[in-house]
């Protein structure tokens, strides 16, 4: 037996309850209707797959009614199988929410059913039964009426069901439960020339005034206790009948589909595909998540090019199959809305492909605007790429070389080479000045995020002033890191010389 996230079981008798035909979804008449009702009248169009779908259960067996009326104080969203031929109560299944109890103005309701059809369709459960045993007396001019005095209803805290985030034994679920109206019903024999009030009926039931032994039960609840007030946490005693289990269609999709579609939002579509691929690949919505983020990388949404490449790539390695994507426009996308990362990606095809110069120059792009890849620039230029003068070479080696060391210590000793040989780096290094301050303030806290750089920074004068003394200090907070320890294994930790 599988459960949902915070649910409970529903009551084991729900296991057989059928409601048959397309007329149990009817909503009973404001007024006497004599006409007999069709499911296009009573559920629209499209028939019970329509929102709204009301079946009544005021001919479910008493133990069944009172079984139904526990199990809405229980936690959890009812679920149901309905196909406008049956109504099916998943017993193993629940979604997340419960049920509040919501007393209204008493509402009193006539159902008048003039013939046998109209029996069948208005009563699922007994009205085969109760239309052979009624026959005669609705073919000489009577009528079945039934009282309803609606004096609450419980409705359920889950406005949305979503088909794909239930359990795979819970996906026969086509509704839930929404709100089951509750007061007092009942059902008695009178004339088709006589317009009876509600209090007719149930005075009529009290009386036992019916041609057929099976009206004798066909009412629960008092109409004068649905006239008082409910309790502090229910319906009053004796108005607590179950009437219609007003169903609501479940949405198909997941959670996660529905909202990135519904709003558009890379933070929402991100949060499907992510859910798509972290799992195992499913087939039907790894298409459908990549072709909305390729939608909203090329309408200039920047975070949505590189999730949409990462799924495309994810799905092709796992099924060794294309999705038809052109990751290749994804990245040079990507790259003109500002993802530096890309950037590098193009610039690496642009080398392979033999447009050195192309990609020379995306690199420096990326180096420029994010102080990503300019150490792999810095090792272009070395080979001989970017200016022709040998001094203009070396000025411009040094700059990179200092601009990659706000994030790679491996530079700052490169820079350092530089810098004894009297070269000056030249650029915008304020990002040091904020390593250095997080790696103080880290340094307080017992940490020592980024206080290599930072010591480098200072040593050098990239981005503050040199101060040697600052330098070791800093250094020392990189040393105490617990890592750094064990990699040294006893060894002492002191600025690099070369740093000096």
């Amino acid at each position: 037996m599988r459960f949902l996230p915070r649910s409970a079981l529903v009551a084991p008798w729900l296991l057989a309850g059928t409601l048959a035909a397309c007329g149990g979804g009817a909503t009973p008449a404001s007024a006497v209707r004599p006409a007999t009702p069709t499911a296009s009248g009573a559920l629209g169009e499209d028939g019970c797959a329509a929102d709204g779908a009301a079946p009544l259960v005021v001919d479910w067996p008493a133990h069944r009614r009172a079984e139904l009326e526990a199990t809405l104080r229980k936690g959890g969203a009812v679920l149901a199988a309905y196909d406008c031929k049956q109504l099916r109560v998943l017993t193993d299944c629940r979604a997340e929410g419960f049920y509040r109890y919501e007393p209204v103005s008493l509402k009193e309701e006539l159902v008048r059913m003039n013939d046998a059809d109209s029996v069948r369709a208005r009563l699922p459960t007994m009205g085969a039964s109760l239309a052979i045993a009624l026959e005669g007396s609705l073919a000489r001019g009577s009528s079945l009426d039934l009282g309803l005095a609606m004096a609450g209803r419980w409705t359920s805290s889950t406005s949305v069901v979503y088909g794909e985030d239930l359990s795979p034994e819970c996906r026969a679920a086509t509704h839930f439960v929404r709100t089951v109206p509750t007061g007092a019903f009942a059902m008695s024999v009178g004339s088709r020339a006589n317009v009876r009030a509600v209090a007719e009926v149930f005075d009529a039931g009290a009386r036992a005034e019916s041609e057929s032994a099976y009206l004798r039960d066909t009412r629960d609840g008092d109409l004068t206790a649905c006239r008082a007030p409910a309790g502090p946490s229910g319906p009053a005693p004796g108005c607590s009948a179950p009437l219609r289990i007003e169903l609501r269609r479940i949405d198909p999709r997941s959670e996660a589909r529905a909202k990135c579609e519904t709003f558009g939002k890379v933070e929402d579509c991100v949060w499907w595909s992510n859910k798509v691929f972290d799992r195992e690949i499913d087939d039907r919505e790894a298409p459908a998540v990549v072709a909305k983020l390729v939608a909203l990388c090329r309408a200039g949404e920047r975070g949505a090019c590189a999730h949409a490449h990462r799924g495309a790539t994810l799905f092709e390695r796992a099924r060794k199959r294309s999705l038809g994507v052109d990751l290749h426009a994804l990245e040079e996308r990507a790259c003109e809305l500002g993802e530096e990362t890309d950037c590098l990606r193009v610039a690496e095809r642009l080398e392979t492909e033999g447009r050195a110069d192309e990609a020379f120059r995306m690199r420096e792009h990326a180096c420029a605007s994010r102080v990503v890849g300019c150490a792999e620039l810095a090792d272009r230029v070395e080979a001989g790429k970017g200016p022709t003068d040998a001094a203009e070479r070396r000025q411009y080696l040094a700059d990179l070389r200092a601009r990659a060391c706000q994030t790679q210590t491996t530079s700052c000793t490169e820079y350092a080479a530089l810098y004894r040989a009297g070269l000056r780096a030249r650029g915008d290094f304020s990002q040091m000045k904020r390593i250095v301050a997080m790696c103080e303030d880290d340094a307080k806290k017992g940490g020592s995020f980024g206080c290599a750089i930072a010591a480098a920074g200072c040593a050098l004068g990239i981005g503050v002033p040199r101060d040697l003394a600052r330098a070791r200090q800093l250094y020392a907070h990189h040393c105490a890191n617990p890592m750094v320890q064990n990699h040294l294994r006893g060894t002492t930790c002191e600025l690099p010389k070369e740093w000096r």
